[in-house]
């Protein structure tokens, strides 16, 4: 039967042992917890304090293949986003410590902590900021770490629980009116190829004129300015003041 027995700072973990035997296993138990904790605490901090990604790496396993995943809790495909292999771990906090700067991160939720699997999840935030243009948001989150037998992490799994346009790894550094913008004009994938495609035929059919060097200019000009308002609509044309 599997038990919640108490450790401290309002910290729980798992326990499968039946009564009689947790009497003799359980300083066994709490020393293992107690280390399970303190290593995620650790890393959690290091987190915090943006420490470089060399840093960060110490903390996984060398011995086992370790594996990063970063993902909104809604993805339907989290696995597509795994990395695995210390260098692809590597190459995720470069990736974060390239673009983006780290602060107030705090963790929200007393730890679970599971002796037999060597399993700690927590839920934390942290706030991004972009190091271009210094924008900021909130990734509200879950971690879930699976240690190996020296205490070292051989899974990390983070898990965005805020929306899934606040995850990390999904960040657009772009005005949202800007952004919305851009998704407004080029949604619907299908619409966006038939132009494409479309697009293709009329410019093939220009390239079957033959003029003089005279007006070869000319058409090109001409042929530019209706592939911007057959793919843009009015939008080029009305920002650029050109008229049909």
């Amino acid at each position: 039967m599997e038990r919640m027995l108490p450790l401290r700072y309002g910290i729980a973990f798992n326990s499968q042992l039946d009564q009689p035997h947790i009497k003799f296993a359980f300083p066994i138990i709490m020393l293992a917890a107690s280390q399970l904790q303190a290593t995620t605490e650790s890393f959690f901090q290091a987190f915090a304090l943006e420490t470089p990604p060399v840093g960060m790496l110490s903390y996984f396993s060398h011995t086992s293949p370790a594996i990063v995943q970063h993902t909104p809790s809604n993805c339907p495909i989290p696995l597509s986003s795994r990395l695995e292999g210390n260098n692809a771990i590597r190459s995720y906090f470069d990736l974060l410590a390239t673009h983006w700067h780290r602060s107030d991160a705090k963790i929200r939720s007393p730890l679970q902590i599971s002796v037999e699997k060597r399993r700690v999840i927590l839920l934390a935030d942290v706030i991004w900021t972009w190091k271009k243009s210094g924008r900021q948001w909130i990734e509200e989150f879950s971690w879930t770490l699976d240690y190996d037998e020296s205490y070292k992490i051989v899974s990390f799994v983070i898990q965005t629980i805020s929306s899934p346009g606040t995850c990390v790894m999904r960040a657009v550094d772009a005005d949202p009116v800007v952004h919305q913008s851009f998704l407004a004009l080029t949604q619907g994938s299908v619409s966006l190829a038939r132009r494409l495609r479309s697009l293709h035929i009329l410019m093939h059919a220009f390239s079957l004129f033959s003029v003089d060097s005279l007006n070869s200019n000319l058409l090109r000009f001409l042929c530019f300015i209706s592939t911007l308002k057959f793919m843009h609509g009015q939008t080029f044309i009305r920002h650029y003041g050109f008229r049909s």
